[in-house]
């Protein structure tokens, strides 16, 4: 009958808008979970790049990129353990992220100089002319930093080292 159709077509009508209504909630709680999912998924890769960063920083894993080659040869064994603090400040100061030298990987901030002038001792190892320092980071700042009026290559240079920098697209710092 007419009257059963329509009763039927409002039921229908009910239907559909009930299921307008569920499939909008549904959406809602889609994009709450993929918004959730991103911001997770974004937590992680912070949380990578941090435990990363530490293990640089602590040297227990070896690093590569940009960066310079710092190359000091100190003929008269005149370079005392000051130099080496100084330039070492001065790396760290201009964004070094990782530093070698002569194959002894300076770990953290409190690296120990000791010893004198041509027998220089770094976290208890002796290391000899030629000094080579590795250093990643952004290679443009950290020769400006080195080579500065007063900085520490001219106060190498004064005491009658030769410095020589040489920024490097991919350096490689294997030491740990």
């Amino acid at each position: 009958s007419e009257q059963d159709l329509v009763t039927v077509l409002d039921e229908l009508g009910t239907q559909e808008q009930n299921l307008r209504t569920r499939r909008g909630e549904l959406s809602g709680e889609l994009d709450e979970l993929r918004s959730a999912a991103d911001e997770a998924q974004a937590r992680e890769q912070a949380t990578r790049k941090a435990e990363t960063q530490a293990q640089i920083a602590a040297g227990t894993v070896a690093v590569h990129g940009p960066g310079v080659t710092v190359a000091v040869a100190d003929p008269g064994a005149n370079l005392t353990p000051t130099q080496f603090v100084m330039t070492l400040g001065e790396l760290r100061n201009a964004g070094a992220e990782a530093i070698e030298l002569n194959g002894v990987r300076l770990s953290t901030p409190r690296a120990a100089f000791t010893g004198q002038a041509g027998a220089i001792v770094v976290d208890g190892t002796p290391i000899t002319s030629p000094y080579t320092w590795k250093v990643i980071g952004e290679a443009q700042t950290i020769a400006t930093a080195l080579d500065i009026q007063a900085g520490s290559a001219a106060q190498m240079r004064a005491k009658g080292a030769i410095v020589q920098i040489t920024p490097s697209d991919d350096l490689s710092i294997t030491s740990l």
